[in-house]
């Protein structure tokens, strides 16, 4: 049973920040059968918004599944994300399917690119609801026409409910091909001109890396893709495993399978709620994992970033799904995370109770021009104009740098000048690590001692924040600064008394509390005192030690 937290997210929904992020959304378009002007007419029940890339700029398929045995959308992008073509194919002969009624054609497609140099693609269709095990099609094109033409699958696809043209995604010269049986496999074979499949490779829980990690009813291999994902020029694997239960039943994972040279697997990365430093809320069924795609490197860390597909997700509401953009570190790990849906990335798409958005994700390149991947995000039981038409929103991706955090520094003897980046909605809080702290973007600031200190500097702006430590060596001191160095003032904190101690030349000692006013001053005898201070109030105060020609200043705490 799915649990819908929906006061608790409603209540915590606060979390999310309503500033421009990198990795939430600057602006969108819906394309459904009354939005975007779609050209074509949808059907009930037809769950179209299976959205998939192809090798055609500004041009994405997008699959109607149960409209009847499937058809299959090209959709051409205008500027702004809306429909400025679009084109349906399906087999037109009624006995293709054999007297099937739910095939599924279209729920996954492949652009194969112009195979017979005809000048036209040709495509490979996914249709998982043709019994016994599910379908491929090959769509050969001949000018302007198809031939649709059903795959013979090899007898390693013939499994129980195989639902083989679920997902597809191309390997360079290979195609991969997932199938649901057990823990969930993936296929990689290649596809001659006339339509042969052969398989070259299964990868699932047979596989040593992948054992430990995978049960019966994972489904991994949804979401199929590749990416470079540690930019060693080789193309990784990106899937989902929807069913994984770490932390609960059905919650789901990410996938990415770093390979070698030779396309060996060589290491497997998770990322769930127990991996991969991953740090999202997710919930029983919310299906993360069944799309997943890279969107390039959104942060500028040098490494490509993850948007991954949850339409189980409650947040508002029943299934009303959700998509994760996840930022990657050098090592692998996820860094920080977004989470785009109803109420959260600033996304105001009409999204409802079980529309299921997130089911399916297709990259449409930097259509807006501003220096960022955007996606194509289906929502495949949205109702404009009908039951579970469907609908896909072309969400452009906001490009908002956060600031990094680091920070330069020069010394010279005791004062360090240190420097940081800026703009006018930055804030920056500094942390000396000896009690001393600012505000500044560009600080100078003296150390009273030698040593080495972990200096912290905590930066925002509107497009977020970071923290960045590190350390700073001090190791000559001007005459001042040794004059400075020799006052003492310990215990601090502390209750019913404090020691102090201060070079031969002290002239005058005064204590002064946080508004500046004078609490107490005399003229110290000798080098050092034992000071009662049961009188004081708790709080902090400024002690000046003020000689003929230095002067140093240290807080104290008094506590209870």
């Amino acid at each position: 049973m799915k649990h819908v937290l929906l006061s608790l997210i409603l209540i915590g929904n606060g979390i999310y920040s309503s500033f421009a992020q990198t990795g939430t959304v600057a602006h969108f378009s819906k394309v459904s059968h009354t939005q975007g002007n779609l050209s074509i007419p949808l059907s009930n029940q037809g769950f179209f918004g299976y959205v998939g890339e192809t090798t055609q700029p500004g041009m994405v398929f997008s699959g109607a599944p149960y409209e009847g045995n499937g058809a299959l959308y090209h959709v051409t992008l205008a500027a702004d994300g809306e429909a400025a073509g679009t084109v349906r194919f399906a087999p037109a002969d009624p006995n293709f399917f054999a007297g099937e009624t739910t095939a599924r054609f279209g729920t996954s497609a492949l652009d194969l690119g112009d195979r017979n140099g005809d000048g036209n693609p040709d495509y490979l269709v996914g249709a998982p609801g043709v019994q016994p095990f599910g379908a491929l099609i090959y769509m050969y094109s001949n000018g302007d026409v198809f031939n649709y033409t059903m795959i013979d699958l090899p007898s390693e696809f013939q499994e129980a409910v195989a639902q083989i043209g679920e997902f597809l995604a191309l390997d360079a010269e290979a195609i991969l091909i997932n199938t649901a049986s057990g823990a969930g496999k993936i296929y990689r074979c290649t596809l001659s001109e006339n339509g042969e499949l052969t398989l070259l490779e299964t990868i699932g829980s047979d596989h040593p890396l992948l054992a430990p990690k995978l049960e019966s009813g994972d489904r991994f291999g949804t979401g199929l893709s590749v990416a470079d994902m540690n930019n060693d020029g080789i193309t990784d694997i990106l899937c989902g495993a929807v069913g994984d239960d770490d932390q609960g039943a059905d919650f789901g994972a990410v996938y990415v399978l770093i390979r070698d040279g030779s396309g060996a697997i060589q290491s497997v990365r998770k990322y769930s709620r127990f991996e991969g430093d991953f740090g999202g809320f997710l919930n029983t069924d919310d299906d993360f994992g069944i799309s997943v795609r890279s969107i390039g490197d959104l942060d500028q860390n040098g490494i490509v970033d993850l948007a991954v597909g949850a339409p189980g997700d409650d947040d508002g509401g029943l299934d009303i799904g959700s998509i994760w953009i996840l930022f990657i570190r050098e090592d692998g790990t996820v860094l920080d995370e977004r989470k785009i849906n109803r109420l959260a990335g600033n996304f105001t798409g009409d999204i409802n109770f079980q529309d299921r958005f997130g089911t399916r994700l297709a990259v449409i390149g930097d259509h807006d021009g501003d220096g960022t991947n955007d996606l194509a995000v289906g929502s495949i039981e949205d109702d404009d104009g009908g039951t579970n038409r469907g609908a896909f929103f072309s969400i452009f991706i906001e490009h908002c740098p956060a600031p990094s955090g680091l920070f330069g520094f020069e010394i010279d003897g005791a004062a360090v000048q240190f420097t940081a980046e800026g703009g006018p909605t930055y804030s920056h809080i500094w942390n000396f690590d000896d009690g001393g702290y600012s505000q500044l973007q560009n600080p100078v600031y003296t150390y009273q001692s030698t040593g080495t200190f972990w200096v912290c500097l905590a930066i925002n702006s509107d497009c977020g924040g970071d923290n960045y430590c590190q350390n700073v060596q001090i190791s000559t001191l001007s005459v001042e600064d040794r004059w400075a160095e020799s006052v003492r003032i310990y215990p601090n904190p502390s209750s019913t008394f404090v020691e102090l101690r201060w070079p031969d030349d002290v002239s005058l000692i005064r204590f002064l509390d946080i508004t500046g006013k004078e609490v107490l001053s005399y003229i110290p005898q000798g080098n050092s005192n034992r000071l009662e201070t049961s009188d004081f109030q708790v709080g902090l105060y400024i002690v000046e030690f003020s000689g003929l020609s230095h002067k140093a200043v240290r807080k104290w705490s008094k506590i209870r």
